[in-house]
């Protein structure tokens, strides 16, 4: 057993996860999609170099556990990564994306088994200079992923659905920043590890810190996965991960339009407005328009109605031409149909009720 993880429920939990992570691993190799393999195997390289970790002692000799579990395989970890989301773009060639990026890990997967198997004596002799090599090409390789994928994310931001951008953005740029923490700390570790540093603080360090934040980036993983699968979307989000095509082609004229008609002409007045009505007016279709409104604005066609109804009512409610108007007068002027829904609709956005909003108002 690994110093590393001494405690027993610890590597119980990391064991489950592992296994977990291999399962799903598996499964995803078999999927139509190609880029849904490369997080199968991101998913397999993660669970098996848990278990290489834990059982280190008794798989480090051995050079076929080496190839199946251990190897210095996290320096894949980048890489697959990014390929799998870079996969989500239907313009790019896939056989040039997986070559040119999966290469260089592949050689230096090769080289390490190579070096500590069949070169034994120079390897000993010559360990942490080229365990040092390959954690800052390691760490070099992170730097440049975390830059490449964020030039990746920008480019694919108007194609991918708000709630899709984000999730993606945040697993990638959260995992691949844990890596770089971890490779930056591997190094600092590696240049100075016998003159510097205790190997009981290296330990402790690992066991206290790097080991529970380890296990839930691993969890993370393993909920990303889950919910990457279509029948898992089919049954519990039912959203697409693109954006409507049309969308993305008419973007600007739908904004220019939606100015004109919202903001000039003020059609939210008009109490009895419907999406298909306003959507004709436009130029597009109630689906269009609505996935439009949910993707700029976060939310549905009627509460993007009614917070431009608020807005409109407190433009009106600071006129002095209409103080003898009441509240719900005014709203009704703004398009609202219904007192309860004008009240509930601005206690809502702005947190207190329309009175109140009056109260402070006049106090200024």
């Amino acid at each position: 057993m690994n110093p590393a993880f001494p405690d027993l429920l610890y590597n119980g939990i990391v064991l489950c996860i592992s296994a977990q992570l291999i399962i799903i691993g598996f499964f995803k190799l078999f999927v139509v999609r190609t880029r849904f393999v490369f997080l199968g195997v991101f998913c397999i390289i993660l669970g098996s170099l848990n278990l290489y970790n834990l059982y280190w002692e008794s798989f480090k000799d051995n050079i076929v556990w080496s190839i199946l579990l251990g190897g210095y395989k996290n320096i894949y970890f980048s890489p697959l990564l990014y390929v799998y989301f870079a996969l989500l773009r239907r313009d790019v060639n896939k056989k040039k994306i997986i070559a040119s990026h999966l290469a260089l890990p592949t050689i230096v997967f090769v080289f390490y088994i190579g070096v500590k198997h069949i070169s034994k004596s120079f390897f000993f002799e010559n360990y942490h200079s080229i365990i040092g090599v390959i954690e800052i090409v390691r760490l070099l390789l992170l730097l440049f992923y975390l830059v490449w994928g964020n030039i990746l994310f920008r480019n694919m931001k108007q194609n991918l659905k708000r709630k899709m951008y984000r999730k993606y953005y945040k697993f990638y740029n959260g995992f691949l920043v844990y890596l770089l923490i971890l490779a930056i700390y591997s190094v600092v570790v590696r240049l100075g590890f016998d003159d510097h540093i205790d190997k009981e603080i290296y330990l402790n360090m690992q066991r206290y810190l790097f080991s529970p934040v380890g296990l839930l980036m691993q969890v993370w993983v393993l909920l990303f996965t889950i919910t990457e699968s279509k029948t898992f979307k089919s049954f519990f989000t039912k959203e697409n991960t693109f954006i409507n095509k049309d969308l993305i082609e008419g973007r600007e004229i739908i904004k220019q339009r939606m100015e004109t008609h919202f903001m000039k002409n003020k059609v939210f007045a008009n109490p009895d407005i419907r999406l298909n009505d306003i959507a004709k007016k436009i130029g597009v279709s109630g689906q269009v328009l609505s996935e439009y409104i949910k993707n700029e604005y976060n939310m549905s066609f009627i509460d993007f109605v009614n917070g431009l109804r608020i807005d409109e009512f407190k433009v009106l409610l600071k006129n002095p031409d209409n103080r003898n108007y009441s509240l719900y007068g005014l709203a009704q002027e703004a398009g609202f149909k219904s007192k309860a829904t004008f009240y509930r609709v601005f206690k809502n956005k702005e947190r207190i009720t329309p009175n109140e909003y009056l109260e402070k108002t006049r106090k200024y």
